[in-house]
């Protein structure tokens, strides 16, 4: 019979690769490090959620308190509620990245306005040096009308104004007459009567009193005309 051939050896069993280690955990990237120039010394690191730099001072002739300065952390949206009180209101945004490497201020001025009434008279008089106290107004004084006119007679050669305490909301009156100014801020009577204004015979005097509210932005001026005959 025919001779096979001798089957070949078996072969030796390949090692198996071990396996791989499997990935770190996931972590952030650190932030890049900016070049900086010889001699320079390294910017700060930006600060944690909160103000990055102190808010600017107020306006001036603004008179009132603030929100604070109350932080809250926003993902999306949010919004702010807090009491505000008569004048200026300042309320600060800051806007900060994931990386904590930008960020943003915004500061948003509030002016509560004082109530209409803040700025209103109860009464004004015109009261002449000499005479009888005092001439009717023409139309009568009603605090939601500016202009009055008033006539006296040629003998007056001076005249003041009288005005009730102005509301709880006024700050000051100031009454401009000519060339003379004079302001009001305290109020201890109910009361209160102006310096003697020369009035010019023949001529029309101008008196404007106006009363400002404790928010710095509402005011109301009166208007005066007061017009001295010329003397018999």
């Amino acid at each position: 019979p025919p001779i096979s051939p001798p089957s070949p050896p078996p072969r030796p069993p390949v090692p198996m690769s071990p396996p791989r280690p499997s990935p770190p955990p996931f972590a952030p990237r650190p932030p890049p490090l900016l070049p900086t120039l010889p001699g320079t010394p390294p910017a700060p690191s930006p600060p944690p959620f909160g103000p990055s730099s102190p808010p600017p001072p107020p306006v001036p002739g603004f008179i009132g308190g603030g929100f604070g300065r109350r932080r809250r952390r926003l993902l999306n949206s949010g919004a702010w509620t807090g009491p505000m009180s008569v004048g200026l209101n300042l309320l600060t945004v800051d806007v900060l990245s994931f990386n904590q490497n930008n960020s943003r201020t915004y500061y948003v001025h509030v002016v509560r306005r004082s109530p209409a009434s803040a700025t209103r008279l109860a009464e004004v008089k015109v009261v002449p040096l000499v005479g009888n106290c005092c001439p009717r107004l023409s139309p009568a004084f009603d605090p939601l009308q500016v202009e009055f006119a008033v006539e006296l007679p040629g003998l007056v050669s001076a005249a003041a104004l009288v005005f009730s305490q102005p509301h709880a909301g006024a700050s000051k009156v100031q009454l401009l007459a000519g060339a003379e100014l004079e302001t009001y801020s305290e109020f201890p009577q109910y009361y209160t009567t102006s310096s003697m204004q020369p009035l010019a015979a023949g001529n029309i005097t101008h008196f404007f009193l106006t009363v400002f509210a404790l928010d710095g932005v509402s005011s109301r001026t009166y208007h005066f005309e007061v017009s001295r005959l010329l003397p018999p």
